[in-house]
């Protein structure tokens, strides 16, 4: 397309040429052009003098005011082949001395419409009507298809025409695919901020400091996410009150049966993800409110905590995930530099 809406000509001018910008290149006079009136001739047979009437018809004309076909031959004695004729539709009158050879041509000269084909030419009496005072049309395209850079390669600049101007190639190597695609090598964004990224789906995040910043007042505060070293664990806090006496141990218990926890529960959701055994699963206990001896034991798929008396207590559930020997804490990548400390 072109780049800007190219210069017009003023009111009452038409442009003589347009260039490939779509500028026009000169302008000139729309000619003022009036309409004489016709000589009109009829023709009656030998003896008959017949007065006619003729009626001037105003505004404009429709369609049934105006023969579709009509043909008037052997007009006078000398000219007994002459005829006028006007075509289908009516979008042209011929008159001439004998039947034409050739094709009808429509031509002008100066500001008269000629009118001529076979035997002759008629020159009617009616001048061109004038053309429409408006503004010329601005172009809208390119008047060809421009030169094109090659595969591999991007335009610098494109001319007038449409052609480009410079041609150099497209970089190559790993990239950051714009929507969608899969990418191949590393980004380095040179210790820039990646700001409004709702989620991220990795591997593996090596990070200095996770902080989850929360916003009080307008003023920020930080609050740090732990590390663990010894692989990668999953934890569960909650809450037990111990109330059952087993008489037969004559302590009091509580017990976790995760076979009966429901499905999407927090505890079947920590249960799931983790290696569960006595040597991949720590527990944290401390009683509420009072002193207490307070142990847990598993057994099977079961928690079991046991204290010397009824007892609120918190716990922190703490195992190794099930994939737990993928993330030894010996980096299996040794190339990557993370935080390095003397």
């Amino acid at each position: 397309a072109l780049a800007a809406d190219g210069s017009n000509c003023t009111a009452g001018l038409y442009p003589l040429g347009i260039d490939a910008s779509g500028n026009v290149q000169s302008c000139t006079a729309v000619p003022t052009l009036t309409e004489s009136d016709p000589s009109v001739s009829a023709w009656a047979k030998a003896g008959t003098k017949p007065a006619y009437a003729f009626t001037e018809i105003t505004g404009a004309v429709t369609d049934a005011q105006v023969p579709d076909n009509i043909t008037i031959t052997k007009i006078g004695a000398t000219n007994a082949n002459s005829w006028c004729a006007a075509n289908a539709g009516g979008t042209a009158i011929v008159c001439d001395k004998a039947a034409p050879s050739g094709a009808q041509t429509l031509s002008t000269s100066g500001n008269t419409i000629i009118l001529s084909g076979g035997g002759g030419t008629i020159t009617p009496n009616y001048a061109l009507a004038a053309a429409s005072a408006t503004n010329a049309a601005t172009a809208a395209a390119l008047a060809a298809n421009g030169n094109n850079c090659t595969t591999g390669n991007y335009p610098l600049g494109v001319d007038a025409a449409g052609n480009v101007e410079s041609c150099t190639a497209l970089p190559t190597g790993a990239f950051l695919p714009l929507a969608g695609g899969t990418m191949a090598g590393d980004v380095n964004f040179g210790a820039k901020n990646i700001t409004n990224l709702n989620n991220l789906t990795v591997s593996k995040i090596t990070a200095t400091t996770i902080d989850p910043l929360y916003n009080i007042n307008k003023i920020n505060y930080s609050t740090f996410a732990p590390s663990i070293a010894g692989g990668v664990k999953e934890e569960y806090i909650g809450k037990a009150n111990i109330t059952r006496l087993n008489s037969k141990l004559k302590e009091y218990e509580y017990i976790i049966n995760f076979a009966l926890e429901d499905e999407g529960s927090d505890l079947w959701v920590w249960r799931k993800v983790i290696d569960y055994s006595n040597d991949t699963v720590q527990v944290s206990i401390t009683p509420s409110g009072k002193f207490a001896n307070v142990y847990y034991v598993i057994q099977n798929n079961k928690l079991i905590f046991r204290s010397d008396k009824a007892v609120e207590i918190s716990y922190r559930l703490t195992g190794n995930r099930y994939d737990w020997r993928k993330w030894p804490t010996r980096a299996l990548d040794q190339k990557q530099t993370g935080v390095v400390v003397k």
